[in-house]
C-alpha cells in the first residue's frame, strides 16, 4: 500500500520504544514492515465517512469572551503578574497582558473568567489592597478567540455528539505517528478526530487507529491509517 511518499515504516521505527518493543532484529523489522504495509486506509471496513475532508469548520469556533481587565502602571507589570498569577486569565496561545490603547505608560492585565464584576468582589482582600496601592482600575475587555486557541478536549467536545461519552483525546506517540484506540461510537468521526490531533500537535504527521488485537509474538497489531 502506498500513502503518497510517506515512509510509514520509518515513522513507526523512529519512536519504537513507546510501542512496548524493546529490541529489534531483521525478522522483527520485516514483520513490522508487513504489518504496516497491510494497514488499510479509507477502504477499511471501519470507514463510515466517504468525504472526510473539509468537515471541520474552523470558523465556527470563533467567539468573543467578555473579561475584566486591570489597567495597571507599566512599571509595575511584573509585580502584578506575580501577585495575580492565580487570578489571571490563562489559555494556550493567548496573552494575559496587553497594551492599553493610547496609554503607553499603562498595561491591561486580564483576570480569570470567574471575575465578571468590575468591583472585584471575588478578589482576595490582599490583592484588592495591592491594586489600590498601585492605582489599578478595572474595565471591560473583549477577547477574540478562534480554533487555534482551543485545546483538543474543547474542540472535540463541541464537534462530537452526545453519544460519544468518552472524548478520545488521549493517544500514544511513536516518532511522528500517533496511535489511537477508538471506541465503536467514535469511529464514525475518526477523520475529524485525526484532523484535530494533527492541528494541535505539530510533531504528529500520521494518525492511525488500532483495528484488532495483539496476536503475534512481536506484540504488533493491525492498524488503519486515518490521516497523514
Amino acid at each position: 500500500m502506498r500513502i503518497g511518499n510517506l515512509p510509514l515504516l520509518s515513522l513507526a521505527l523512529s519512536g519504537l520504544s513507546s510501542l512496548s518493543i524493546n529490541s529489534l532484529n531483521v525478522r522483527n523489522v520485516r514483520y513490522l514492515s508487513r504489518t504496516l504495509l497491510n494497514t488499510r486506509t479509507t477502504e477499511s471496513r471501519y470507514s463510515t465517512m466517504s468525504n472526510p475532508t473539509n468537515l471541520l469548520n474552523k470558523e465556527s469556533f470563533n467567539k468573543n469572551v467578555r473579561l475584566v481587565a486591570l489597567k495597571i502602571p507599566a512599571k509595575a507589570c511584573s509585580e502584578y503578574m506575580t501577585k495575580f498569577a492565580a487570578e489571571s486569565y490563562i489559555r494556550p496561545k493567548t496573552k494575559k497582558v496587553y497594551e492599553a490603547p493610547g496609554e503607553p505608560m499603562h498595561r491591561l492585565l486580564l483576570l480569570a473568567e470567574k471575575h465578571q464584576d468590575l468591583n472585584l468582589f471575588n478578589l482576595p482582600n490582599e490583592l484588592k489592597e495591592f491594586n489600590e496601592k498601585h492605582g489599578g482600575t478595572t474595565q471591560e475587555f473583549i477577547l477574540n478567540l478562534s480554533y487555534e486557541h482551543l485545546g483538543i478536549d474543547e474542540v472535540l467536545r463541541r464537534i462530537l455528539p452526545a453519544e460519544v461519552k468518552e472524548i478520545p483525546s488521549a493517544f500514544e506517540q511513536a516518532g511522528h505517528l500517533a496511535h489511537l484506540n477508538l471506541r465503536d461510537e467514535a469511529l464514525p468521526y475518526k477523520h475529524l478526530i485525526a484532523q484535530v490531533l494533527l492541528d494541535k500537535n505539530p510533531s504528529i504527521k500520521t494518525v492511525v487507529n488500532k483495528i484488532g488485537n495483539i496476536e503475534t509474538e512481536f506484540r504488533t497489531f493491525p492498524m488503519e491509517v486515518i490521516k497523514s
